[in-house]
């Protein structure tokens, strides 16, 4: 049996062999491990060779500590137990499943194509959760591979958006409308239509795209008084004019979904004369 005396793992060394007793009871192989923050621990001999075990606790002590406070609202304080722990387990073990298990539908677009986990992470879900922690994870996030015909490792792995995901995939569609390129997320976003919408009009060469970027007039509106103080001749002029990053927020407000935007509301033309 190999002497683990002296080998690190993570910030554990080991010092010496001994015996384990595991929670129910059971006596088995164990090592006397010292810590790098000063502190010792005996742990399952199993657990150092897996990598399981990699400090004395004090690793996700500051890992969750660091979170404490913030806006992501994820840690119990008083435990250190972080609320998000199953979440992250279930995403470690459906990113395996879709590598490794051929029965999962999903194996043809991932392990069918050659994308496989790397061992770091496969063998050892705190190596995942470690990774994880220290590199943005959020409850509102997904794990999602830069390089799309890459594998899941550390370098090509990112916590994403689910418009960040929509814009990352094999099947992005690219359209162009009035000379300018984009993929349908980015047009859905701007125009304030779903996905399949811009991609049925656009393929049926249907022109409400066209309306909906040119054609369609839309007025601002002072929301004290109620008074028009503008009037542009599409929701692009109007955003540009403003100053808006997107487009999309006029749209939600001219459909009765925001209530003011920019400082304003705003309602189509055709709309506000109808009333």
């Amino acid at each position: 049996m190999r002497n683990l005396v002296g080998e690190k793992v993570g910030r554990l060394v080991v010092v010496d062999n001994c015996e384990h007793i595991t929670k129910k009871g059971k006596t088995v192989a164990g090592c006397l491990c010292k810590c790098d923050c000063g502190k010792t621990k005996i742990t399952a001999r199993t657990n150092i060779l897996s990598g399981q075990t990699r400090s004395c606790g004090c690793l996700i002590r500051e890992l969750n500590e660091t979170k404490i406070g913030n806006n992501y609202g994820e840690l119990t304080k008083t435990t250190y137990q972080p609320v998000h722990h199953k979440r992250l387990k279930d995403t470690w073990k459906n990113m395996k499943a879709r590598c490794f298990n051929k029965k999962k539908k999903e194996y043809k677009n991932y392990g069918g194509r050659g994308i496989t986990v790397c061992a770091e992470w496969s063998s050892n879900f705190m190596s995942f959760y470690e990774w994880a922690m220290v590199n943005g994870y959020r409850s509102d996030l997904t794990i999602d591979r830069i390089d799309v015909n890459g594998n899941y490792e550390p370098s090509n792995c990112r916590w994403a958006t689910d418009w960040e995901q929509r814009r990352n995939t094999r099947r992005n569609h690219y359209i162009t409308i009035d000379g300018i390129t984009k993929v349908v997320a980015d047009w859905s976003k701007e125009l304030g239509i779903p996905d399949y919408k811009v991609v049925r009009i656009y393929e049926k060469r249907n022109s409400r795209i066209y309306n909906v970027r040119n054609e369609r007039p839309v007025i601002q509106v002072d929301i004290k008084t109620g008074e028009q103080v503008g009037e542009y001749k599409s929701i692009v002029v109007a955003a540009k004019a403003i100053k808006l990053k997107s487009a999309s927020n006029i749209t939600q407000c001219c459909k009765g979904l925001k209530q003011s935007v920019g400082g304003y509301k705003w309602a189509y033309k055709e709309d506000r004369g109808s009333k």
